[in-house]
C-alpha cells in the first residue's frame, strides 16, 4: 500500500505503457516499408515516414514536410487523376489501392498505390486523412511485360496463321506440280492437290509410290539421279525435260531442292506452251534474219545505184553546163556590144532566156537529187527583207503584166526590216509559187501576201537575253484566180515530174518546182499548204519563223553591169586557167573591153609556170583539167612565197557541195558556178580586188545634149496607164518594144515629145537602166 494509508496510484504506471505504446507505433510508423502519411483537409502534409519521402525521391521525411509539393501540379503525371482521387474520398470514407503514375523529385516516373481513410472526431467532424502508399512500379512493369508477351504472342499466332494462308494460297495459285521424294523414290508428301496438268488423274495418290508407278522408266530414272545428286551435295538441282506422254510431246522444267536429311522436293512446271512459243520466235527471228540479209542487199544495191546516179548527175551536170556557159556567156557579151541593132539584140536576148531556162530546168533536177540524199545546206545570211520583196514582186509583176493579169503586192501585220534565212532558197520558193500561179492563170489576178502572224514584245529590242535575234512568224501566201486544182490531184501536184490538169492546158517545166518548193519549205521548218478548186483558182501558202530585226540594215544597191566601162586605178593582172577554150574566151570576152590585162593557161602545169611568171593578181581556175587539176595546182601556189594571200577563185561546171568543200580546201577563196553571170563575176572582182567600176556616160552630141538639156519642170509625164507597157519592156529590156512604145506615147500628144526624145535616146544608147530609173517614180 502507499504511504499515509492513501490508495497506490497507478497513474505512472499507466504512463509508461502509453509511452511505450507510442514509442512502439513511432517505430512501426518510422520504419513500415510502405509510406504513411496525414494530410489536413487541404491536402498539407501533417506527418510522413521515412519510406514515403524515399518512395517520393527526398532523403528524410523532414525534407519532403519542409518542400509540401502541390499533389495535383507537381506529383501526378496525369492531373485528373487527383481528382477523381479527391472525388472518390468525398463520397466514401476509404479508397483502397488507387493506382497513379507519379513524378518523384528527380523527375523520374513510378506507380503506386495509395489507400486512404478519413478520421472523424466524436461529433463525425472531418478531422484528416491518413493512409499509406505503396510503389508498385515492379509489379507494373512485370504485368506490362506479361501483356506485351501476350500481345506478341496473339501477333505470332495471327502472323502464323496469315502467313500458313499465304502458304496455302501459294501452293494453290502455283501452276507448278510439287512433290516430296525421299532417298528410296518414294512419295512422301504431295503438296498441291489440283495441280494444272493433264498428266496425273485427278484421284492422284501417290504417298508411299515410286516414281515409277506413275511415269515413263526414263524419266523416274531422271528424277532418281538428280535426286541423289541434290541430296550429296545440297545444291539445287534444274533441267529440263522432253518426253512422249499419251501420245504427246511433253516439256517439263524440274527444279529439285532438298528439304530433308534424305528427302527432296520436286517442282514440275509444264513448258510445252514455252517450248513451241520458241520454236515459233525461232523461225520468226530466221525469217527476219533472212529478211534482213535481203533488205541489205537491197539497201546495198540502192546505195551503189544512188553512187551512180550521184555520179551520173555529176557528169551530166558539168558536160551540160559546160556548153551552157559558151552558150549565156557569149550571149552577154554581146548584149555589152553596142554596136548591134535592137533586132540583134532581141534575138540575143532571145537566146539568152532560153539558155537560162534551161539551166533553170537543170538546176531543178540536181535541187531534187541533193534534197533527196539530204545533202543540201542552208546558208544563212542576214538581208533586208523589203528589198528582197520588192525584188521577187518585179521579177513576177513584169511576167504578170504580159498576161494581162492584175498583180498585187500586199503586206499585213508587223512586218521586220531586217531577217536572216538562206536569201537564195527563199526567193526560189516565192519565184516557184509565183511562176506557176502567173502561168496557170490566163485572167483575173494574182495576190502575193506576206503577213506578220507573231513578233516579240520589243520591237526595239534587236538582240534576245540569250544573244540571239528575237523569232518572228511571217506567213507568205500566193493566191490566184488560175484553173484550180482537183480535189483528188491535190496530193500529185507535189510528186516529183508531175503535171496535174488537162494535158492542154500543162504548161512547159519539169514538174519538180512543187517538190523542191515543199522539201525547201520543210528544211526551214515550215509546211506548204494548198486551197484550190477547178476553174476557180488556187491559194498556197506556209508559215517560218525567222531570226530578225528593226532597222540597223539597209537594202542591197542593185544596178546593172551593162554601162560598166572600166574601173579605177592601175591595170589588174588576172590568170584565167581552164582546158576548154570556149570557157576561157567567155572570161575573156567579158572582162577585156574593162582594159584588164589577161593571162591565159590550159592545165594546172602551165597555169603554175604563167602564175609565177606573170604574177597575177587574181586567179580564176577550173577544177578538172588534164595533165594537173585545178586542185593540185592551188595547193602548190599556195606554197609558193608570194602566192599565200592571192584571191583564187574556182569556177567549174560541177555545183555539187561536196566540189565547193574540197575547192575550199585546196585553197580556193571562192566559187564561180559555171555558166558564169557577167553580174556574179564583176561582183567578185569587185570584191578581191577592191575596184571601183568607172559607168559609160551619154555621149554629148548636139542631138543628145539638146534632149539632155530639157528642162525637168517642162517634160510633161503621160498618165501611168500609158506607160504600163513601156515599164513593162524595160523591165526586161526589150529595147525594140521600147522604142515603139516612146514614139507610140509621142503620137499621143505634142506634149509629151520631151518624154519621149528622153526615152529614144536613152534606148539608143541601150540603157534599159536608166530608163527604168526614169519610170520608177511613177510605180513606187
Amino acid at each position: 500500500m502507499p504511504e499515509n494509508g492513501s490508495p497506490s496510484e497507478p497513474a505512472p504506471l499507466a504512463k509508461t505503457d502509453t509511452l511505450q505504446a507510442e514509442e512502439q507505433y513511432r517505430r512501426l510508423f518510422e520504419n513500415a516499408p510502405d509510406g504513411i502519411f496525414q494530410t489536413d483537409l487541404q491536402g498539407r502534409y501533417l506527418r510522413v515516414n521515412l519510406a514515403l519521402a524515399r518512395i517520393y525521391g527526398y532523403s528524410s521525411a523532414v525534407a519532403l514536410m519542409a518542400t509540401q509539393p502541390n499533389l495535383a501540379g507537381q506529383l501526378y503525371v496525369d492531373p485528373n487523376r487527383r481528382g477523381e482521387f479527391v472525388a472518390l474520398m468525398a463520397h466514401q470514407d476509404v479508397v483502397q489501392d488507387f493506382e497513379s503514375q507519379i513524378y518523384r523529385r528527380d523527375g523520374s516516373m513510378i506507380w503506386i498505390a495509395e489507400t486512404c481513410r478519413t478520421v472523424r472526431d466524436d461529433q463525425g467532424q472531418l478531422l484528416y486523412y491518413e493512409g499509406f502508399v505503396r510503389d508498385i512500379s515492379e509489379r507494373k512493369r512485370v504485368e506490362d511485360e506479361r501483356k506485351r508477351a501476350e500481345v506478341e504472342r496473339e501477333r505470332t499466332a495471327e502472323a502464323l496463321q496469315q502467313s500458313e494462308a499465304r502458304y496455302r494460297a501459294m501452293l494453290a495459285a502455283i501452276p507448278d506440280l510439287m512433290f516430296q521424294v525421299n532417298s528410296k523414290g518414294l512419295y512422301t508428301d504431295y503438296l498441291n492437290k489440283a495441280p494444272v496438268t493433264d498428266l496425273l488423274p485427278d484421284d492422284f495418290h501417290p504417298i508411299d509410290q515410286h516414281l515409277s508407278a506413275h511415269l515413263p522408266i526414263e524419266v523416274a530414272q531422271r528424277h532418281l539421279a538428280h535426286l541423289q545428286q541434290v541430296l550429296l551435295t545440297g545444291q539445287t538441282q534444274l533441267y529440263e525435260q522432253q518426253f512422249l506422254f499419251h501420245g504427246r510431246e511433253h516439256f517439263e522444267e524440274v527444279r529439285v531442292v532438298q528439304s530433308g536429311e534424305s528427302e527432296a522436293l520436286f517442282m514440275i512446271r509444264d513448258i510445252s506452251e514455252r517450248k513451241q512459243a520458241e520454236q515459233a520466235l525461232l523461225q520468226k527471228h530466221q525469217e527476219l534474219m533472212d529478211t534482213l540479209v535481203q533488205l541489205q542487199e537491197a539497201k546495198q544495191a540502192a546505195e551503189v545505184a544512188n553512187q551512180a546516179k550521184s555520179a551520173f548527175l555529176a557528169n551530166m551536170s558539168h558536160e551540160l553546163r559546160t556548153p551552157l556557159n559558151g552558150i549565156l556567156g557569149y550571149t552577154q557579151v554581146l548584149m555589152r556590144d553596142r554596136t548591134c541593132t535592137p533586132k540583134q539584140l532581141d534575138g540575143i536576148r532571145t537566146i539568152h532566156q532560153c539558155g537560162s531556162h534551161l539551166l533553170t530546168l537543170i538546176n531543178d533536177i540536181l535541187d531534187l537529187s541533193k534534197i533527196e540524199a539530204q545533202k543540201i545546206e542552208l546558208t544563212t545570211q542576214e538581208f533586208h527583207l523589203g528589198a528582197f520583196l520588192e525584188d521577187v514582186t518585179g521579177i513576177c509583176l513584169i511576167r504578170a503584166e504580159q498576161k494581162r493579169l492584175q498583180f498585187a503586192y500586199e503586206t499585213a501585220g508587223t512586218l521586220p526590216e531586217g531577217i536572216r534565212a538562206d536569201e537564195k532558197r527563199l526567193r526560189q520558193i516565192l519565184l516557184n509559187l509565183l511562176s506557176n500561179a502567173v502561168k496557170f492563170t490566163h485572167q483575173g489576178q494574182v495576190i502575193f501576201r506576206i503577213t506578220g502572224l507573231r513578233q516579240p514584245d520589243a520591237w526595239t529590242e534587236d538582240i534576245t537575253a540569250e544573244g540571239l535575234p528575237p523569232l518572228y512568224r511571217l506567213r507568205f501566201e500566193v493566191i490566184d484566180t488560175g484553173v484550180g486544182i482537183a480535189p483528188d490531184q491535190i496530193d500529185r501536184v507535189f510528186q516529183p515530174f508531175e503535171q496535174v490538169g488537162d494535158y492542154s492546158r500543162r504548161a512547159e517545166g519539169t514538174g519538180l518546182g512543187l517538190t523542191i518548193t515543199q522539201r525547201l519549205v520543210a528544211l526551214m521548218g515550215g509546211d506548204l499548204q494548198v486551197e484550190s478548186l477547178p476553174e476557180q483558182g488556187s491559194r498556197f501558202w506556209f508559215e517560218i519563223d525567222l531570226p530578225g530585226h528593226v532597222g540597223a540594215i539597209a537594202p542591197p544597191l542593185t544596178g546593172s553591169s551593162h554601162d560598166i566601162i572600166g574601173y579605177e586605178g592601175p591595170r589588174r593582172r588576172i590568170l584565167v586557167v581552164d582546158d576548154r577554150t570556149d570557157n576561157r574566151a567567155v572570161v575573156l570576152g567579158l572582162l577585156e573591153a574593162l582594159d584588164f590585162h589577161l593571162i591565159e593557161a590550159e592545165n594546172g602545169v602551165e597555169g603554175l609556170s604563167k602564175a609565177v611568171e606573170c604574177c597575177p593578181e587574181l586567179i580564176i581556175a577550173d577544177l578538172v583539167m588534164p595533165i594537173m587539176d585545178g586542185f593540185e595546182m592551188t595547193r602548190r601556189l599556195r606554197k609558193l612565197e608570194g602566192f599565200e594571200h592571192i584571191p583564187i577563185i574556182a569556177s567549174s561546171a560541177s555545183v555539187f557541195e561536196f566540189d565547193r568543200q574540197r575547192s575550199q580546201q585546196a585553197g580556193y577563196d571562192d566559187f564561180l558556178p559555171k555558166p558564169i553571170q557577167a553580174e556574179d563575176l564583176l561582183n567578185k572582182l569587185a570584191v578581191y580586188l577592191n575596184l571601183s567600176w568607172v559607168r559609160e556616160q551619154p555621149a554629148a552630141n548636139p542631138a543628145e545634149a539638146s534632149a539632155a538639156s530639157v528642162n525637168p519642170a517642162e517634160v510633161i509625164i503621160p498618165p501611168v496607164a500609158e506607160l504600163q507597157d513601156l515599164y513593162a519592156a524595160t523591165q526586161i529590156g526589150h529595147i525594140e518594144r521600147i522604142v515603139q512604145e516612146a514614139n507610140r506615147i509621142k503620137a499621143l500628144d505634142a506634149g509629151y515629145t520631151a518624154f519621149a526624145n528622153q526615152v529614144l535616146l536613152l534606148a539608143g544608147q541601150f540603157d534599159d537602166v536608166a530608163i527604168a530609173q526614169l519610170l520608177e517614180p511613177y510605180f513606187s
